[in-house]
């Protein structure tokens, strides 16, 4: 009888140990799971530039490979004072963000408390500690975490991951659910300087599409719109002793720095223009459109060169003198004969004495 009390005591000693092995191995088998879906989603969000699409994807990856029940992503205003939900998951989340949902930053709530703290917080219903969820689009949380979103010494809001069940998550799940929230900081980090990029290239772009216009409307306009015309004398004569030749025109923009400077206009004869002679002329005229360019360059370039020697002969003789009715006269004469003006006069408006003390 003893002996089999012993056999009895140690299969469920081992039945026991078995069990707590198939427990850790679910749980090790968990814990991969989680990291090798923490490192793909990593992936995923870090190559997404537009932050609006990033926020909602992220939410929806995290809530579906991790089975949640609701995930959302709260940003800072401007102001710093409230967090506001940029994406949600489901239609809760679509629910919210069309109401403005946000809440006070260091309020009582989780994201609130997180941002403030800038630490990750976990609540539950259940326990010591437990709490109640009372957000009537979300009725079965059950278990929540708020996580920081930081990059550096940075924070951008907080994201919340909400399940279903009792007691979901523990310490291991802040270490794996953080390292995606840092990833989606970064990430959205990345996104903002390329926008802040691409405004500011945009921005470039505008000024040096204004900078054409108003370079050659002043170019332009001095050389009175030049416009040049050729005609094929021996087509022209061979169209007058055959049948009239049915001519098609066609036109290729000179453009430059995406900004339409002229164009040319071409008449040939319908359907004798092959693929390749309209790329030839794209070519040429993006050539010419260069070449003119340059030239202009050139001719301003020797304009201000011109000036600026002008102004230091002008100012040299000015200096070579003591007296102020020769520098006034000599100042007034050299800028008359530069400019080809007819007449011209220099007043000095000296105030009176009291003025000068006050």
């Amino acid at each position: 009888s003893s002996s089999l009390e012993k056999t009895k005591d140690l299969a469920d000693e081992l039945a026991g140990d078995r069990q707590q092995l198939d427990q850790r191995t679910r749980e090790l088998d968990r814990r991969m799971v989680q990291i090798r879906t923490a490192a793909e989603i990593s992936r995923s969000i870090s190559a997404v530039l537009d932050p609006n699409v990033l926020l909602q994807q992220m939410a929806d990856l995290v809530r579906s490979r991790f089975d949640l029940y609701y995930v959302g992503v709260f940003l800072l205003d401007d102001r710093n004072e409230y967090a506001v939900l940029r994406a949600g998951t489901g239609e809760p989340g679509q629910q919210m963000m069309a109401a403005n949902h946000q809440l006070p930053i260091g309020g009582a709530s989780m994201i609130g408390w997180t941002i403030a703290n800038r630490k990750p917080r976990i609540a539950l219903d259940v326990g010591a500690d437990a709490v109640r969820f009372s957000n009537p689009l979300l009725p079965n949380t059950h278990s929540e975490m708020a996580l920081p979103l930081m990059s550096g010494d940075q924070v951008f809001g907080a994201m919340t991951v909400q399940s279903a069940q009792q007691e979901a998550f523990d310490e291991d799940d802040v270490i794996v659910l953080q390292g995606i929230a840092d990833s989606l900081a970064t990430a959205l980090q990345n996104a903002r300087l390329f926008q802040q990029e691409q405004s500011n290239l945009e921005e470039i772009r505008a000024l040096n599409r204004q900078y054409v216009v108003q370079a050659w409307t002043k170019g332009g306009q001095a050389a009175a719109q030049p416009e040049y015309t050729f005609v094929n004398q021996q087509l022209e004569g061979r169209a007058h002793a055959t049948d009239p030749v049915d001519y098609a025109p066609i036109e290729v923009s000179l453009t430059l720095r995406e900004q339409v400077i002229g164009n040319i206009s071409l008449d040939v004869e319908r359907n004798s223009l092959l693929p390749e002679d309209l790329e030839l002329v794209e070519q040429v005229a993006t050539q010419a459109a260069l070449a003119m360019e340059n030239v202009r360059l050139l001719e301003e370039t020797q304009r201000r060169a011109g000036q600026e020697r002008l102004v230091a002969d002008i100012v040299q003789k000015a200096r070579s003198t003591t007296d102020v009715d020769t520098i006034l006269r000599t100042t007034l004469n050299e800028l008359g004969r530069a400019l080809g003006a007819a007449d011209g006069n220099i007043m000095l408006n000296i105030a009176p004495a009291q003025e000068v003390e006050e």
